[in-house]
């Protein structure tokens, strides 16, 4: 599958345009960012234009990346007071992936991304494959954060890397001013803190 979404923000509402089978939902001022399989698998490629202002952006569920796939995600997003909150992806056992994420931010925002690699629920372990994302965050057109989120194979169950856990960062910027975190949960917690970080319990 080949996606493409693009969002531009008019005051008073969106102008959508679209290839494939990628959508949206407004509903008051948050942006539901919908792919009706909630799933990508083979060779999909999918491609996010999004400009909003004063709005929150989210996603319909989980994003999750099978086995035997080499996905490829690119997303520019453009932040006028507003939060990018996208639901975890989770990465099956043998998932390649790449993922490039550029910000541009004016004003402030929240951007929150959180991965889970493996299925953990069904005790699945991601222990072959290749993800890897990239995400960079300017303030107006300035590079200010450069953060790359890297797996290859077992490679993160190392301690000093991660552990047997999951990952969620949260970028925050405020007039200007920038600061992130990093937070190694595991996967029974992971949902519970992104709502809670999030406000958004669907």
């Amino acid at each position: 599958m080949r996606g493409y979404l693009g969002i531009r923000d008019n005051g008073d509402g969106l102008i959508i345009e679209r290839e494939g089978a990628l959508n949206a939902i407004l509903t008051q001022n948050l942006l539901i960012l919908v792919n009706p399989s909630e799933v990508l698998a083979n060779d999909d490629e999918l491609e996010y234009n999004i400009e909003v202002s004063r709005r929150t952006i989210t996603d319909q569920a989980f994003t999750k990346v099978l086995s035997d796939s080499n996905v490829k995600i690119k997303s520019r997003v453009r932040l006028l007071n507003s939060n990018y909150l996208i639901h975890p992806v989770v990465f099956y056992n043998r998932a390649n992936a790449l993922m490039e994420s550029d910000f541009y931010v004016e004003g402030s925002a929240t951007i929150v991304e959180t991965f889970i690699p493996g299925r953990r629920g069904k005790g699945e372990r991601f222990l072959e494959g290749n993800v890897k994302s990239v995400t960079r965050v300017y303030i107006g057109d300035k590079l200010m954060i450069y953060d790359v989120f890297r797996m290859r194979d077992g490679d993160y169950l190392d301690p000093w890397v991660m552990g047997d856990s999951c990952l969620l960062t949260t970028y925050h910027v405020k007039e200007g001013d920038f600061s992130f975190s990093r937070e190694i949960l595991p996967f029974t917690k992971v949902h519970q803190r992104w709502s809670d970080l999030t406000n958004i319990w669907f």
